[in-house]
């Protein structure tokens, strides 16, 4: 019975996030959300997580949507500079051109 006592809150929450994406209330981006933000709030309530814990936590989110975003930049650049070069048209079009030498070698 003990055991029931620490596992109580994310048994509820699994079971309103899932029930919640199988009775139509949000969507899985929304899920997500309730998901994260419930479990944000059970650990708050059972006081496990500390201002400090709280800071290095969405310290490291912001690092790691400042990563995705400037990968995401680059290839939104290189896929730019390959449209204004040409250079897909320009290695399609030297691969496809008949070579001269392939017809001498026979």
């Amino acid at each position: 019975m003990t055991g029931l006592r620490e596992i109580w809150a994310p048994l509820l929450l699994f079971v309103f996030v899932i029930g919640g994406l199988y009775g139509g209330l949000f969507t899985p981006t929304e899920a997500g959300g309730v998901g994260a933000g419930g479990a944000f709030l059970i650990s708050v309530l059972r006081r496990r997580l500390s201002r400090a814990d709280t800071l290095a936590a969405l310290l490291q989110a912001t690092r790691t949507a400042a990563a995705v975003f400037t990968i995401l930049i680059g290839a939104l650049l290189f896929g730019y500079f390959l449209a204004v070069t040409q250079t897909p048209q320009k290695v399609t079009e030297f691969l496809t051109r008949p070579s001269a030498s392939a017809a001498t070698r026979c």
